[in-house]
């Protein structure tokens, strides 16, 4: 493993901003990751061709300005960010990276946070998750500019209901929308026509009637519906067979 010297400066300098040495992987999609990954002593990266191209990140203190390093890794396809104690009430993400098509955002704090998705027209997967609904409110409405997003995931963040940039991703595949306290189900979802993916678990107060519930079941390559009908679905299923 060898990075160039420019990439090499930018591993050193967020390694000194974050008190974490960087630890390289052939890739964060193999076995070798995951097991890694049950330790917080490193945070990881894989490249190619010398090149950076996945990235995890921490972010804690009240300063955030690591992230400027990012704008010269213009081969990152995936970034994965975790926000622990930063002491900021607000936290605002402005990335400006071409090449990025996964942005991944964990959060463990009560803090705002704003992401700004101008400059990452190629992003096709944004997930975000929260803890367990703690004080935590986000602002993604400039993701609606994204035309290209096919996956978005929001866990464990306050939402009453399904957010109107979401109207606007026209190629949207997969919708989860996990324990995020939904009262009402939209109309988008009854209408819409590029959904293959429908995730609503682990939102308790969200009342979906039957006729809806077959109808989303029929119209979707998968749906899971909030847990509270998962038993009476499932029989429902198996008197069909």
């Amino acid at each position: 493993m060898e990075l160039s010297k420019r990439q090499e400066v930018i591993i050193k300098t967020l390694s000194s901003s974050t008190l974490k040495a960087f630890k390289y992987v052939e890739t964060f999609d193999d076995d070798k990751y995951r097991i890694y990954r049950d330790s917080d002593d490193f945070l990881y990266f894989s490249m190619e061709n010398k090149r950076i191209v996945e990235l995890e990140l921490e972010i804690t203190g009240r300063e955030n300005n690591i992230l400027k390093c990012l704008d010269n890794l213009n081969s990152l396809r995936l970034l994965k960010i975790y926000i622990g104690n930063t002491k900021e009430k607000i936290l605002r993400l402005n990335l400006k990276i071409e090449s990025l098509h996964y942005l991944y955002i964990h959060i463990e704090e009560e803090i705002k946070i704003s992401v700004d998705f101008q400059n990452l027209p190629n992003l096709y997967e944004f997930i975000i998750q929260g803890d367990d609904m703690k004080n935590q409110k986000i602002n993604v409405e400039s993701i609606k500019n994204i035309k290209n997003l096919e996956h978005l995931e929001i866990v464990s963040i306050r939402l009453s209901q399904i957010p109107e940039y979401v109207k606007e991703l026209d190629k949207l595949r997969n919708l989860i929308l996990r324990n995020c306290g939904l009262k009402k189900i939209s109309n988008y979802i009854l209408n819409n026509k590029t959904l293959e993916w429908l995730d609503l678990r682990g939102n308790n107060e969200l009342m979906i009637d039957k006729e809806t519930r077959d109808f989303l079941y029929e119209k979707f390559s998968l749906f899971n519906p909030p847990n509270h009908y998962l038993y009476e679905d499932l029989n429902s299923l198996l008197k069909k067979i």
